[in-house]
């Protein structure tokens, strides 16, 4: 696998980290120094006051899990997410649309809190082209709403998706009603309806 491979790059070195993923208590990874500093300047404020060569800076990532971390550090070396045109086949993900589109989420979020915007930029295109094919679920936009700001990219991409769902004729799962935001989001379209703004489908935003 592409991803395996590219893990064994990650050799310890002198000025290495290891960072340990929160939510993912056995997932351990040793990362240099340099690359994470270079990525992220909270990654770079984080580690600033650490210069002991000799040995390693210990790193801790709250509210992250693996699968996330691992394709952070795969854009880190390829700048590019893995497999764009099949999904993440290389990585040890299920091959599902779903889970595919809460990854995409997850990674967003991530790379928000890190203030790394040419990794979100690479999230978001790639949910983009994964939204249109599989209306989004209530905790699909549950979890973009508890771990994105509040208007985000992410939320308005799902948003618009379900809203162009309902104006052509489909039904909204009663779940989204314990979703924030959705129900208001839902009015709105139906005002701006009757003022004759129709609502797009995400496919439109797809760079390609």
């Amino acid at each position: 696998m592409e991803f395996q491979e590219l893990v064994e790059q990650f050799k310890p070195a002198e000025g290495s980290v290891i960072v340990t993923v929160a939510e993912d208590s056995d997932a351990t990874y040793i990362v240099q120094k340099d690359l994470l500093i270079n990525a992220s300047k909270v990654f770079s404020k984080k580690l600033s006051g650490f210069f002991d060569q000799s040995s390693r800076a210990n790193l801790e990532l709250p509210n992250t899990d693996k699968t996330t971390f691992q394709i952070f550090l795969f854009w880190l070396r390829k700048e590019r997410l893995p497999k764009e045109e099949s999904g993440f086949r290389d990585m040890d993900c299920p091959d599902d649309e779903v889970e595919t589109k809460e990854m995409l989420v997850r990674l967003w979020s991530f790379s928000n809190k890190i203030h790394v915007p040419k990794l979100q930029n690479a999230a978001m295109r790639f949910l983009l082209k994964a939204v249109p094919k599989l209306l989004p679920s209530a905790d699909l936009m549950r979890l973009a709403v508890e771990t994105t700001p509040e208007e985000s990219p992410v939320v308005k991409a799902l948003l618009a998706e379900l809203a162009f769902d309902c104006y052509q004729g489909g039904g909204l799962d009663e779940a989204f009603a314990a979703v924030p935001g959705v129900w208001g989001h839902m009015v709105q379209l139906v005002q701006r309806s009757e003022q004759g703004e129709v609502p797009r489908s995400v496919k439109h935003l797809d760079p390609e």
